[in-house]
Parts: C-alpha cells; structure tokens; sequence
C-alpha cells in the first residue's frame, strides 16, 4: 500500500499530534511506501496549493491520510475534499485526534471514506461520519517509559530536583486552555514541590509563566531528551485540562507518566476515563477538589502500569490503521457466515460478541435471524401440536413427563405424514414459499450494503428439520438458486447433555441428539467448519473470531484485540 499523509501540523498547538503522525509513519514505514507531505503557506488554504496537487497526482497513493491542524470541523472536511479530488482513485481517510462534543451534522458531500479516532468515546460522540472508522489509539515507547529501577532521590539530585518534598509534575504545553494556575496553587500550599516541563514547540503564555514561577512553580523550558526519568523521579502526576481543546483526546503525558508507574490525579478528559476505568493509579478529581487530592496522594507508592497501558504499540497501530485502510472486504458484496448447531449452542450470544468486535474494528456488519418464522405452514403446524397434545394427553403423568409425551407424539405423527408421497411435495413447496422467498431479499439487501454479515441460522437449519428422524435430505434445488450462497458454514457443536441443561425448556434430550447427528451430516456434505461450543465462552468466541480472520485474510488477533 502506497500512504500519503497530508498535514499541516508545521505550528499545531499539540505535540501529541505531531507525536501521532510520527507513530503512524514509523508503525507502517517497514510494511508500507509511506510519505508524509506537509504543505506550505496557511493552513486554512495549503491544500489548495498547485505544488501539492502535483506531488500527490505524481505519488499515485492508494490511500490519503489527512491530519488537520484544527481538528474535526467543516473546514478540514472540505480540505479533505480538495485532496480527495486530486487523487480521485485513492481511498481519503480523516484523523479525528481531538473534537469538540457538539455535533458537526451530517457531512452530506464532504463525507470521507475512512474516519480514524483517537478514542472510542470520540467515535461514539462524532461517529458517523465516513463509511469505515476504526479507533487508532497512540503508542507507547515501553523501553524508554518504564517504571524506576534505581533510587529515587539520587535521580532527583542528578536531575538538578530537591529531595526535601514530594514533586507534583506536569508536562505539556504552558497555555492557559489547560486551567495551569491550579499548579499555582497547588504549590503555594506548601506540601511539595511543583514541576511544570513545558513544551518548546509552542510560544509559552508569558504571563502564566510568570504567575506559576512567583507562585513557587518550578518551570522547566527546555528539550528534554530523557523526559521519562522527570515521570520516574515525581510522586505524582497532575492533569488539570478540562477544556476539549486543551489536549488532544488521548494525553499522551498521562499515559507516559502511568508507564512509568506514577499515580496520576486528574479531571475526566476525553478518553481518560474509558482507558483507565479499572485502574487504581489514577484518581479522578474536579479541579476545585484537585488540592485536596493531590495532598492525600502525595505519598502514595509507585502503581505498576495498567494492561491498558502495556498493549500501546506500534505494532497495534500498524494492525489498526492496515485494517482500516485496506478492508479485505468491500460494500456491494459482504462476506458472509452462517452460523449454525443445536439449540443451546450460545450461537446468538457468539454472533453478538463477534459483531461487536467487527464495529469496534471499523468493519460495517449486520446480523440477520434466519430460521424459518412459518406463515403459511402455521395453520398444519397448530393442527399437529392439537393432534398430538390430544393423543398423549394423561391426567396422571407429570408436567415434564407430559410435554416429553407430546413431543414424542408430535415426532410420530410428522414422521407418518411426511411418509406420504402428496403431503411431503406439498410441505417442502410450502416451504419454499414460505421461508426461501422470504429470507432471499433480506439477506441479498444485507450482502449490497454490508461489509459482514452474519447469519443466525441458515436453510441449513430447516434441512435439519425436515430430515428429523431420518438420514439428512437434499434441499430443493429451487431453495439454492433462490438463496444467496455463504462464504463459510460455522458449526457450533456441543454435548446434547449440555445443550439441555442450557436450554432445559427447550426441547428433550432425544430431539438433540438426533438434530445433533444431522448437524454432523451438514457438516460433511457441507464443508463446515466445526466449533466445540461446549466450551468456556471466551474460547468458543476466540475460536470463531479466528475463522473469520482467515476468511478476512487478517492477521490472528486482528479483530480481537480491544
């Protein structure tokens, strides 16, 4: 794949921005013809400049990246549609790092191919926006960001930092969006020392900075190319932003500081909360109530790092953004999977995780319930349950007993009509009718406008049905041409045992062991793909996950990975 990256971030008032672009370059550059293109003069008409429609049209990329300097608005939509029109063939996509919670509207023409967000949260505030997003979360450097190894005051001396107070620090840049004069006064109380790395890639507020610094701030402007041993010699780290544009929305500070074990207080933002719900190294505070925290966390321990944290890498960014980009599947003709067994066989519980994993991924899919819902065979269906109810009924025997009888009876009685050479013909052209003609249209409006889809139950089932009590039949031929065809038949086989006991209510132990001999029959005649569904949920799900990696041509965990 051919990337061109289009940005404007030469002044972006995030180095978090500028840091992303640089993880996404360096993820993709060893398995990609990556370019970053930063176009000259104002950003609000760079994309507009002849020397970029000439580099871009001479590049011929598959795919254009765009990271706008102002984040999500109209604006960087229509440059986005600029671009887009230099390069007509390639696929546009849109980084969304940071965007205000009220709604844009519908983008209408400006609506790109591809939205990448920095978080889950923005995608389900802002979502909506293009036919594919996928949520591409930034990298952690581990070998660097890492927990302190050695002794903390004698780094702090070598630092140049006191030793007689506990160090509150924040990194970032020195603007007044980030609600710093908290620092301020934080360390006029007294109770440690403040550090303030500010950030040499913007013009500070001079007048902040001389308020913090008389306040007792220590201000630290300069390059820092070790900046992890600042997180490793602090007690604590404080994030005061509140305003939607005073960070991009996944701070990249905070998540460096909790590599480094370093309790964190800070207030709700962006994505904050999402990332770090169960961990304890981070303490959630308003910033009227931030002193107080801050003085009851001072002396807290190191806190080892999150799972959330430790699976931040360029590897991930790599698998997320390909996946994006290059979907192995397209709109007009969705990859589709039937999904099939024996009642119990948590087949809807498996499909809802999976389509869940596919939403999270960016993949459009869509869940269909096949099983054949009779219209005009309910009245011959009511007539056999009355038939059979009357002729196993007994006053004597027990509830359970009684419903065992009736279907035992209910079995018979269909087996013995359907013997009939006249009333077989005319239940499988009522079938026809009544299932084939009616699923057909749904499942093909499904397959143009999906990317997956995925079938709970198929005519599979109802040849199961049919061939209850006997050696598995053949569908009409007329069901296979008027039924789209699957791209995989998965099977989930499970004890007939365990389906009852999972399913007590719904039929007896003989009726699943005999559906269950006939799924094994689809099985080989089919070519299915069978899963032991009587497992713990969780290895059923990674099982099935994996079939449909193979079919997408992904990666294995490509769609697991949260």
């Amino acid at each position: 794949m051919r990337l061109a990256i289009v940005t404007e971030l030469r002044g972006s008032p995030d180095e978090g921005m500028r840091i992303f672009v640089r993880q996404v370059r360096e993820a993709l550059g060893s398995h990609h013809d990556v370019v970053q293109i930063t176009p000259r003069g104002d950003e609000r008409v760079a994309a507009l400049n002849p020397k970029l429609a000439w580099r871009l049209s001479r590049l011929g990329p598959d795919a254009i990246l765009y990271v706008p300097y102002s984040g999500l608005t109209a604006k960087s939509l229509l440059r986005l549609r600029v671009l887009s029109a230099l390069t007509p063939r390639a696929a546009t996509a849109i980084c969304v790092l940071q965007a205000d919670d009220r709604p844009l509207g519908p983008p209408g023409p400006l609506r790109p191919d591809i939205a990448l967000y920095a978080s889950d949260r923005l995608r389900r505030a802002v979502g909506g926006l293009a036919e594919r997003e996928a949520v591409v979360l930034p990298a952690i450097d581990h070998t660097r960001f890492r927990p302190l190894s050695g002794d903390r005051d004698e780094l702090r001396r070598e630092l140049g930092l006191p030793t007689d107070k506990p160090i509150a620090l924040h990194v970032g840049h020195l603007k007044a969006s980030r609600n710093l004069e908290l620092l301020g006064d934080v360390a006029s109380d007294g109770n440690c020392h403040v550090v303030l790395v500010a950030s040499t890639s913007t013009e500070p507020d001079a007048a902040l900075r001389r308020r913090l610094e008389t306040a007792g701030v220590t201000v630290v402007r300069r390059f820092l190319p070790n900046v992890e041993a600042t997180y490793q010699a602090a007690d604590l780290y404080v994030f005061p932003v509140e305003h939607a544009r005073g960070s991009i929305e996944v701070p990249l500070s905070v998540l460096e500081a909790r590599a480094c074990g370093l309790p964190v207080i800070a207030t709700r933002f962006g994505a904050l909360p999402d990332l770090f719900a169960d961990d304890d190294g981070v303490a959630w505070s308003e910033p009227e109530r931030m002193r107080r925290e801050i003085a009851r966390h001072l002396h807290r321990p190191p806190v080892s790092p999150p799972d959330a944290i430790r699976s931040l890498t360029l590897e991930r960014i790599r698998r997320d953004v390909e996946l994006a980009l290059t979907p192995p599947i397209r709109r007009g003709r969705a990859l589709t999977v039937a999904i099939t067994g024996v009642d119990g066989a948590g087949k809807s519980t498996q499909i809802e995780r999976l389509r869940s994993q596919l939403d999270r991924r960016g993949i459009d899919a869509e869940v269909l319930w096949c099983r054949w819902d009779p219209f005009l065979a309910k009245p011959a269906i009511k007539l056999l349950d009355a038939l059979s109810s009357r002729r196993s009924s007994n006053p004597n025997r027990s509830a359970a007993s009684a419903a065992e009888d009736r279907a035992v009876t209910r079995r018979g009685l269909r087996r013995r009509l359907l013997a009939n050479p006249l009333i077989n013909t005319g239940w499988r052209w009522t079938m026809v009718v009544d299932y084939a003609l009616r699923i057909a249209p749904r499942v093909r409006r499904a397959r143009a406008r999906r990317q997956v889809l995925l079938l709970d139950r198929y005519w599979h089932d109802v040849l199961v049905d049919l061939s209850f009590g006997q050696e598995l039949g053949k569908m009409p031929a007329i069901v296979n041409r008027v039924l789209p065809d699957v791209d995989a038949l998965v099977v989930l086989d499970v004890d007939e045992a365990v389906a009852h006991a999972r399913k007590p209510e719904s039929f007896d132990p003989l009726y699943l062991t005999d559906r269950r001999r006939l799924y094994r029959e689809v099985e080989a005649r089919h070519g299915a793909v069978t899963i032991d569904a009587g497992r713990e949920v969780d290895e059923v799900a990674n099982d099935l996950t994996a079939v449909l990696e193979r079919l997408m041509g992904l990666d294995e965990g490509a769609l697991s990975a949260s």
